[in-house]
C-alpha cells in the first residue's frame, strides 16, 4: 500500500482502516470504557487505592494504544491483523511504551513551564515516539529521537494531522451530543454513558491516523534523508 502523502489521504485512509476493522477497533473503545464504569464502585477517597487506581488506568491505557498501533500497523502491510496478537505485542512492549510516555509528558510539561510554546514544539516533535516503539521496537530517548526525525521530514503534514483530526473529531461528537441533548431527561445518564464509549470508539481514528502519518513520514525520509522543514529543528 503506497503511503499518504496528504492530510486528506490520511484522514480517508484512517477513516477506512476503521470501517474495515471497526469490530476490533470497538473492542478496544469498550475495553478502555470498562474502568469508567468500574471506577464508580470503588472507594476513591481512600489516596493509596486512589493512587493505585490511577497508576492502572493508565498501564491499560498504554496497553490499549500500544494494541491498536499495532493492529493498524498490520493492516497497513497488507497482513491480516489477530486482536490477540496485537494485546500480545502491546504486552510485551509495554515497559517501553510506559516509560517512553512517562519521558514525552515530562518533556512535554516541562516546556510548558517555560513559557508554554516549548511545550508545545517538544509535543509536535516528539508526539510520534509511543508509535515509534511499538513499529520499530524503540525505546525511550530512541524513540523520541525518531519521533522528532521523523516530523522533520514534513511538520506541516504531521501538525495537520494531530491537530486536524481530532478537531474534526471533536466537532462531530458536539454535534451529536446536542442533537442527543434535546432527548427526555430520563435518558441524560444511559444516553451518557453510551456517548462515552461512542466517544472512545471514534476516538480510535486518532490513533489511527498517527500510524498511518508515521508510515508516511517514514517513506518520506526514507527518499530524502536529508530534507527538513523550516521549522524549530533547534529543539
Amino acid at each position: 500500500m503506497h503511503p499518504a502523502n496528504s492530510f486528506r489521504e490520511i484522514l480517508h485512509r484512517s477513516f477506512g482502516l476503521w470501517r474495515e476493522h471497526w469490530k476490533f477497533f470497538l473492542g478496544i473503545a469498550v475495553l478502555g470504557w470498562l474502568p469508567q464504569m468500574i471506577q464508580g464502585a470503588l472507594p476513591l477517597t481512600i489516596p493509596a487505592l486512589a493512587l493505585g487506581w490511577g497508576l492502572t488506568t493508565i498501564v491499560f491505557g498504554a496497553l490499549l494504544f500500544g494494541a491498536s498501533i499495532h493492529y493498524t500497523t498490520s493492516a497497513l502491510d497488507g497482513e491480516q491483523p489477530g486482536a490477540a496478537e496485537a494485546l500480545g505485542s502491546a504486552l510485551g512492549r509495554g515497559v517501553s511504551m510506559l516509560w517512553t510516555g512517562f519521558l514525552f509528558y515530562l518533556v512535554m510539561f516541562a516546556g510548558l513551564l517555560c513559557f508554554v510554546i516549548p511545550g508545545i514544539i517538544w509535543f509536535f516533535n516528539y508526539v510520534l515516539s509511543q508509535v515509534a516503539v511499538m513499529v520499530e521496537g524503540l525505546s525511550g530517548q530512541e524513540a523520541m529521537k525518531r519521533s522528532k526525525k521523523l516530523v522533520g521530514a514534513n511538520r506541516s503534514l504531521a501538525a495537520n494531522v494531530v491537530v486536524g483530526v481530532p478537531v474534526l473529531l471533536v466537532g462531530a461528537f458536539l454535534a451529536l451530543g446536542a442533537v442527543l441533548a434535546l432527548l427526555p431527561p430520563s435518558l441524560v445518564q444511559p444516553v451518557n454513558l453510551g456517548l462515552n464509549l461512542i466517544a472512545g470508539w471514534i476516538g480510535q481514528i486518532c490513533a489511527i491516523s498517527l500510524v498511518v502519518l508515521f508510515h508516511s513520514l517514514r517513506s518520506k525520509l526514507e527518499y530524502a534523508p536529508t530534507e527538513d522543514s523550516i521549522g524549530f529543528s533547534r529543539y
